[in-house]
């Protein structure tokens, strides 16, 4: 997809420690925040040059993997963002005590 507004798939697949590659769209860029995984998917050898690179060995798939699995365990799992949830319905609960 060119754009999502929440690119779940890419946080899933993130937290199961699987290479991603996603178009360079405001939100995709915001999941993965990491533009070794960003690829033009409008111009169509963009995709496959970087598949190329990656069969080829210039690419650091592995450690890609590991950036992007950091980033989902800071961010998406359940341990950070429990704390968040909790903030919103404290703050929601202040507003409307009722």
């Amino acid at each position: 997809s060119l754009s999502e507004g929440f690119p779940r798939v890419l946080a899933e697949a993130m937290g199961a420690r699987r290479f991603v590659l996603a178009h360079p769209h405001f939100n995709n860029e915001r999941i993965l925040d990491n533009p070794a995984c960003l690829v033009d998917m409008t111009e169509p050898q963009d995709l496959a040059n970087r598949i190329r690179s990656a069969e080829e060995g210039r690419l650091d798939i592995e450690g890609e993997v590991e950036r992007n699995y950091q980033r989902f365990i800071r961010e998406f799992s359940w341990n950070a963002v429990v704390p968040r949830y909790m903030e919103m319905f404290y703050a929601a609960l202040a507003k409307n005590p009722t």
